[in-house]
């Protein structure tokens, strides 16, 4: 990192200039909806998604004496040998509200690896205290709704959605029990499992282009790890944006340039770890910098100062998350001062790591040129009552795009339930595409 605050403004920031912000703020203001209240969503999902269906009598399946289903459930925390395959696990109770989903597919991602390893201690519930079935990106048939489900939901319906991490009842099970307004009917196109990869990095990714950086037609962006399931759907998004994308690769090798190159979005610029970023970025901006950052850390490797001695035993400590917690976290990162030089004047730096900090010298950099720093979590949506309408515009959206094959999120890795442990540690070692589970 260079020593003083003077020298971060240079090469890129000499000049104050960015390319056409003026119209960030009008183009896409469009697309931030009024807040809509769980209690308003049944007229608009009804209007919004087709004509009221059929009415289908009301399954069964929770009507008599208490059921029970298989699945995954979460003992303890630490590693992901805490996670035990039970063949009589009690179905939740079925409220009002609520949609009993036979699950067929779930995506596993950092959130899940992150529950079990309790980095989300504040908000999730306590698996040594109750029972606990992780799970969050799912897609299957709805078996059974409460009275007061309004439609286009009905018994039969293929639903996906995002559940919430403070949630007990998970995607990795038979069935889920949650509330209907996390979850939209899923396109007839789309498979359940191409529906459950596509939830997260699609949430991400338009939460991070539309609210937190409005970005419009003609801007610049830099996508970080452009190969991994967050930057390759964020790639495809600003693309039918027209935005000038420039994109990085998480490894040096041709796996994830091919990966890449195979989009049909136009890469202006796809810059290798041999390359020196800075360098790449003021040739191509003309000294500008870019108007904005997608960053997304790499959780596959430790950092480079104790990667060397896990090396030896990387199988071990995959599945130990005090070992691995600064890799799957910092792996791939940019600096502060090299964000700060990459960036030009007002602009906006989304990350998904877990923190940031700047020291009072990078402060002052980030004042001067007005930048701005945004951490992008899909789960706000989904935790926060008041964004439950805006969570269902975006999925909505995201859902259409994919029927229209203009936007897609790639599986790299299918694995039976049973086997969720391999698949957490797989989870740890996946460059590019989606690790997606089915029923047991």
């Amino acid at each position: 990192s260079p020593s003083s605050s003077s020298s971060l403004l240079e090469p890129l920031s000499t000049s104050f200039a960015f390319a056409s912000s003026a119209s960030r703020s009008s183009t896409y203001a469009s697309l931030s909806e009024p807040l809509i209240a769980p209690e308003d969503l049944a007229p608009r999902l009804s209007s919004e998604q087709g004509d009221e269906p059929t009415v289908t009598p009301k399954s069964t399946l929770l009507s008599g004496a208490a059921q029970t289903m298989r699945g995954i459930l979460l003992h303890g925390t630490g590693s992901e040998e805490h996670l035990h395959l039970e063949d009589k696990i009690a179905i939740p109770s079925l409220g009002k509200g609520d949609v009993c989903v036979r699950i067929n597919a779930v995506a596993l991602s950092r959130v899940d690896h992150d529950v079990v390893c309790s980095r989300y201690r504040d908000i999730s519930p306590d698996s040594s205290a109750r029972q606990v079935i992780p799970g969050y990106e799912v897609s299957g048939v709805i078996e059974t709704i409460g009275s007061e489900v309004p439609p286009p939901f009905a018994v039969g319906s293929e639903v996906c959605g995002l559940l919430p991490v403070s949630s007990e009842s998970g995607g990795c099970a038979d069935f889920c029990v949650q509330p209907y307004f996390f979850f939209v009917i899923k396109p007839t196109v789309l498979s359940h499992e191409e529906a459950a990869a596509l939830l997260l990095p699609g949430i991400r990714a338009f939460t991070a282009l539309h609210y937190q950086m409005r970005a419009a037609a003609g801007e610049t962006i830099l996508i970080t790890n452009a190969a991994s399931d967050l930057g390759y759907v964020a790639t495809q998004l600003a693309g039918r944006m027209q935005m000038h994308v420039f994109a990085t690769t998480a490894v040096a090798n041709s796996e994830e340039a091919d990966y890449l190159e195979n989009l049909s979005t136009d890469i202006v610029r796809l810059i290798s770890p041999e390359e020196d970023l800075l360098e790449v970025i003021a040739t191509e901006t003309d000294g500008m910098g870019v108007d904005f950052i997608l960053e997304n850390p790499s959780m596959r490797r430790m950092s480079s100062s104790s990667s060397s001695s896990s090396s030896s035993s990387s199988s071990s400590s995959s599945s130990n998350c005090t070992a691995t917690a600064e890799g799957t976290h910092l792996s791939h990162v940019l600096g502060t001062a090299t964000v700060a030089s990459l960036l030009a004047a007002r602009g906006v730096w989304v990350t998904s790591r877990p923190n940031v900090e700047l020291d009072e010298d990078l402060s002052a950099i980030f004042r001067l040129k007005s930048l701005a720093l945004s951490f992008v979590d899909e789960q706000t949506w989904v935790t926060a009552p008041t964004q439950l309408g805006r969570y269902q515009h975006i999925l909505r959206d995201l859902l259409v795009r994919a029927e229209k094959g203009e936007l897609c999120a790639k599986i790299s890795k299918l694995f039976p339930l049973h086997k969720i442990r391999e698949a957490h540690r797989t989870l740890l070692q996946n460059t590019t595409g989606r690790v997606v589970c089915t029923p047991l």
